[in-house]
This record gives structure tokens, sequence and C-alpha cells, in this order.
């Protein structure tokens, strides 16, 4: 008798760990997903925000490069285009 409870506990001992170990599993799959999917936010968002100085860094060049192109030609520097 004493060893069948013995058994038994062992038993559900062992079913204890195994629920325990699947729970803990599940969380730390769910928090890891989480902290993936906010850091690839992230990314797109830095990639978003280079893109976007980029693009405003090149129109601000051209419009300086266009402005002193034109003063170039108003001052005969430049042959006016055709």
């Amino acid at each position: 008798m004493v060893a069948l409870c013995r058994r038994q506990r062992a038993v559900v001992d062992r079913a204890v760990r195994l629920y325990r170990h699947r729970v803990l599993a599940a969380t730390q799959r769910a928090v890891l997903t989480a902290w993936a999917g906010l850091v690839e936010r992230r990314r797109a968002a830095m990639r978003t925000t280079a893109l976007c100085f980029v693009h405003g860094y090149w129109a601000v060049r051209a419009r300086r490069l266009l402005a002193a192109w034109r003063g170039w030609v108003a001052q005969g520097l430049v042959p006016p285009p055709c």
C-alpha cells in the first residue's frame, strides 16, 4: 500500500512538473515573441526615420545646388541652358 502511494505521488509529481514546464515554456515563448515583435517594429520605425532624413537631406542639398547654379547663371559664370 505504501509503495502504491509513493508511485501515485511520483506520477502526480511528474505530471505537475511537466505541466509547469509546459506553462513556463508557453509563457517564455509568448514573451519572446512579443519582444521580437517590438524590436522589429522599432527597427522598421528607425528605417523609416532614416529614409525620411536622407530624403529631406538630399532635397535640401538639391535646392541649394539649384539656387547656387541659378546665381552662377545670373552672374554669367555658367552659360544658361539651351
